[in-house]
């Protein structure tokens, strides 16, 4: 299931924002006027960026991506939300494998991406939901041209230009990601879903290795086994399987 990158739906509106609050919030405020499925806002700028659990995403101005995508999937139930989640990390999994094929990249769960585990991109979904899911605001920030990030982020912290040292377009990145985030959301609708599972599994940070985790303060040792249908992270530790929501267990990488 491949597609000429100039018939793309995703990204085929295109609004570029000089500077917003975040781009998920605008595009929110725009949901009355009905944007087309597949609409992209990105913002040059913005100065209230948010990633999960209401944390603030860092980006320098005109320096990384920082933009949002609105999807319609209403063919989706409720239960299968965390598709969403997959198929955007695969697309930015695979658009980083283009510019860093040697790197190892791979998703941090549920949906942050790590390069040689490090973090270099932040994914926040908001769904709109009654009895069917109506709309996803898919909100992505990652880290392109950027160098130095406060100081208690920037030992964990990377991006392309880091790696590279190499000077990227970010058009041609967001491109990129439209491709691939097209790509996986067609094979989410022709329910490709045992091979979206088994492609987010392969590229999972801690799947099927021990690791070091934390709990209430409690530190451990477990091995990830799996995720479940509603995005619960399936943890192996003192001899049974244990199941988190975000923010219940902590990596230490």
């Amino acid at each position: 299931m491949f597609f000429q990158k100039e018939t793309l739906f995703i990204g085929k509106s295109l609004l570029i924002l000089e500077e917003t609050d975040s781009t998920n919030a605008f595009l929110h405020r725009i949901l009355k006027d009905s944007p087309i499925e597949g609409t992209i806002v990105w913002a040059i700028s913005q100065f209230a960026g948010k990633g999960l659990a209401s944390t603030h995403w860092e980006s320098e101005k005109n320096k990384n991506l920082t933009f949002s995508v609105l999807l319609n999937p209403k063919f989706l139930n409720p239960s299968d939300i965390f598709y969403l989640n997959k198929i955007t990390s695969l697309a930015i999994l695979k658009t980083l494998q283009t510019y860093l094929p040697d790197q190892k990249i791979e998703i941090k769960w549920p949906n942050d991406i790590y390069v040689n585990q490090k973090k270099i991109c932040g994914i926040l979904i908001e769904n709109n939901l009654d009895i069917r899911l109506n709309s996803s605001i898919i909100g992505i920030g990652l880290n392109i041209n950027q160098l130095h990030f406060s100081s208690w982020i920037d030992f964990k912290t990377t991006s392309l230009k880091k790696i590279t040292q190499k000077e990227h377009d970010l058009q041609e990145v967001l491109h990129e990601i439209s491709y691939w985030l097209e790509y996986y959301y067609q094979s989410l609708k022709a329910h490709y879903w045992d091979s979206i599972d088994r492609e987010y599994l392969q590229n999972l940070l801690g799947y099927q290795e021990i690791g070091n985790y934390k709990v209430e303060n409690q530190e451990f040792e477990g091995t990830i086994i799996g995720v479940h249908k509603d995005g619960r992270l399936a943890v192996h530790h003192h001899n049974e399987v244990k199941n988190y929501y975000f923010k219940e267990i902590e990596f230490l990488l």
